[in-house]
C-alpha cells in the first residue's frame, strides 16, 4: 500500500477552524456533565478499560537529559517562573510545622511513637 504524504493545515486555516468552534458554535457550549455521568465515566475508564492500562512509556536517558536541559534553559530565559518566586512567608506557621513533622517522620518513622 502506497503511503500518501501528510498534509498540514496552514496557520490561517487553523485559526478559522478554531473560530468556528468558539462560544455558542461549540457543541458543548453551555452544557455540563452531571456528577452521575462523571462517576460512571470514571468507572468505565478505570483499570483494564483504560486505553493506557498496562502500557509503560519510558524515556531513554538521552531524552530525559534533553528534557532536563530544555527546562533549565527555559528557567534561565524566564520562560518558566516558580510559583513562589519573590514571595516570602507563603505558608502559615501551622503549615510549616506540619510540613516539618512530615519530613521528620519520613526520615525517622519511629520518632513520633
Amino acid at each position: 500500500m502506497k503511503r500518501t504524504k501528510r498534509r498540514h493545515h496552514t496557520e490561517e486555516s487553523k485559526r478559522r477552524m478554531s473560530e468556528v468552534k468558539l462560544g455558542k458554535n461549540n457543541p458543548m457550549y453551555g452544557k455540563h456533565r452531571t456528577e452521575e455521568w462523571k462517576r460512571n465515566h470514571s468507572k468505565l475508564m478505570s483499570g483494564k478499560n483504560n486505553p493506557n492500562y498496562g502500557k509503560h512509556y519510558f524515556h531513554t536517558e538521552e531524552s530525559k537529559l534533553k528534557m532536563s536541559e530544555s527546562l533549565k534553559k527555559g528557567y534561565e530565559m524566564g520562560k518558566y517562573v516558580s510559583w513562589n518566586k519573590g514571595k516570602h512567608n507563603v505558608y502559615s506557621e501551622e503549615t510549616r510545622r506540619k510540613l516539618s513533622e512530615t519530613k521528620i517522620n519520613d526520615i525517622l518513622p519511629n520518632k513520633s511513637d
